[in-house]
């Protein structure tokens, strides 16, 4: 299969860098083609999420800097003197794994104190998340992937509070059994924020597969799951890869290995002359940002073709394409993590896990976006970035929402707040109106006449489906792609 080449000389079977890299990772622009290993993957996601089994190579790269288990490990030495009543130049274990086994054998009544001081070793809860985290928060959001996680850190879920997306690890088989509303991590090593959940022995790694395989196996079926970051040994301890791969492939499902150097040696003894069938030579940072941008481009090229079956002889129809057409350009040189989140961040919580900009309600929040685009005319400007990516014409900023719960009345709220919220870290600056798509919404929204600098000649005011208060003015998508929108 194709792939992108390792580093020269790269150190042999490592499983992730000796080093993480000294600055956060820098996306590339959507006009950057992804690797064409990473289709088979959005491909096979259409079907049912594709399952990603992510280990220590995610959290390893800037600003995160996961620590490494003989990091933790040190650190934890004095105290496992401590425990088992020795001198700490006794304690010669040389990783966590030997270490907790140590505790387990000499003071089986201090592990539950063992796994205190070992969440506490590093800054797994409050870890900062990389671009990696959030890029998993967002294709979890989008309901593109199934996240299982080997990690004890919550830089998955610290990167989705900053999108407002609640993800919350199930570490146990009594969590997995708990009623929860927001979208599920597995984490089958446990999770710092409950520390006796953490699994630091051989047999306490080797106990959590079944419950999670269990959870995830209709996610799978004979889908793929696309391992991520995890090498020859996990961050803590030993991964039983063999284990894994039989455990997660009963079904059928196809299996990706994802690593910066290859297969390790683990995994060729695993899967044997199927190794260099199922690897995917990339570091965890470049994939996910590969895979956001096949996900956007995807997302475009399927709107383009919705717009193009709209296209007759009305005139408001070829608009449309020429607006597409403008916005889609403008999208060239944008990070595709920044494209998703303007596209996205409006929908509310209710819709996370849920397809948006790859169903019909995200094709048609940008169908109306780029019909406003075309009437107001001149560039589309894409600017901001990946956190604060804003779109706009000459005139106006232009957002999109969707709040299929929510009556226009609250609609009209939270739009509003958003906007307020916008203006005041500098996404939205001051002195230019603000046009919010929104897609769905129960009951009748107000039709006042359209300002009368943008609306169309061709189309009646009364069939305006939007509202118009002070510099917010809030627009129905579905009527933009019934040929009822004035601007």
């Amino acid at each position: 299969m194709s792939r992108k080449v390792a580093p020269d000389n790269p150190p042999q079977n490592a499983a992730t860098p000796s080093r993480p890299p000294s600055s956060r990772h820098s996306p590339e622009p959507l006009s950057v083609p992804p690797d064409v290993s990473i289709y088979e993957i959005l491909r096979a996601a259409q079907d049912q999420p594709v399952v990603f089994y992510m280990g220590a190579g995610l959290s390893i790269a800037h600003p995160s800097c996961g620590p490494k288990g003989t990091q933790v490990a040190d650190k934890l030495r004095p105290f496992v003197a401590e425990l088992v009543n020795a001198r700490t130049t006794d304690v010669t274990e040389p990783d966590l794994e030997s270490l907790a086994a140590r505790v387990a054998r000499e003071a089986p009544g201090r592990m539950a104190d063992f796994k205190v001081r070992a969440s506490e070793a590093a800054e797994f809860r409050t870890m900062e998340p990389n671009y990696g985290h959030q890029a998993v928060a967002l294709l979890m959001r989008e309901g593109v992937i199934t996240g299982v996680s080997v990690n004890w850190d919550r830089g998955i879920e610290n990167a989705a509070r900053r999108i407002d997306l609640e993800i919350e690890a199930v570490a146990s088989q009594q969590e997995r059994l708990q009623p929860r509303q927001a979208l599920r991590l597995y984490k089958v090593h446990g999770c710092a924020k409950r520390p006796q959940t953490l699994a630091v022995t051989k047999a306490e790694v080797d106990a959590p597969q079944g419950w999670a395989k269990a959870e995830v196996a209709r996610a799978v079926a004979a889908g793929m799951v696309v391992f991520l970051g995890l090498g020859t040994v996990g961050m803590y301890v030993t991964e039983p890869i063999k284990d894994i791969v039989e455990l997660w492939a009963l079904d059928g499902a196809t299996v990706r290995v994802v690593d910066l150097f290859g297969v390790s040696d683990a995994w060729k003894k695993t899967l044997g002359e199927a190794a260099a069938d199922v690897e995917i030579v990339m570091g965890a940072d470049a994939f996910l940002d590969d895979l956001l941008r096949a996900l956007v481009a995807d997302a475009l090229s399927r709107t383009g073709a919705a717009v193009r079956e709209l296209v007759d002889e009305a005139e408001w129809t070829k608009r449309m394409l020429a607006g597409f057409e403008t916005v889609r350009a403008a999208f060239e040189q944008a990070p595709a993590n920044g494209i998703l989140r303007w596209w996205r961040d409006g929908v509310t919580s209710d819709q996370d896990g849920r397809a948006f900009v790859l169903d019909e309600r995200g094709r048609e929040t940008l169908m109306a976006v780029s019909l406003m685009a075309s009437h107001d005319g001149g560039t589309v400007h894409v600017t901001g970035g990946e956190e604060h990516l804003t779109v706009r014409s000459e005139y106006r900023y232009l957002e999109i929402a969707s709040m299929p719960e929510l009556t226009f009345a609250d609609i009209d709220r939270k739009v509003r707040e958003r906007v307020r919220r916008g203006r005041n870290v500098g996404r939205l600056r001051p002195g230019l109106s603000v046009a919010a798509v929104v897609h769905g919404g129960r009951g009748s929204f107000p039709s006042p006449s359209a300002p009368p600098d943008i609306a169309a000649e061709d189309v009646a005011v009364g069939d305006v489906g939007s509202e118009t208060v002070g510099d917010v003015r809030l627009v129905r998508a579905e009527d933009a792609v019934a040929g009822a929108l004035a601007a």
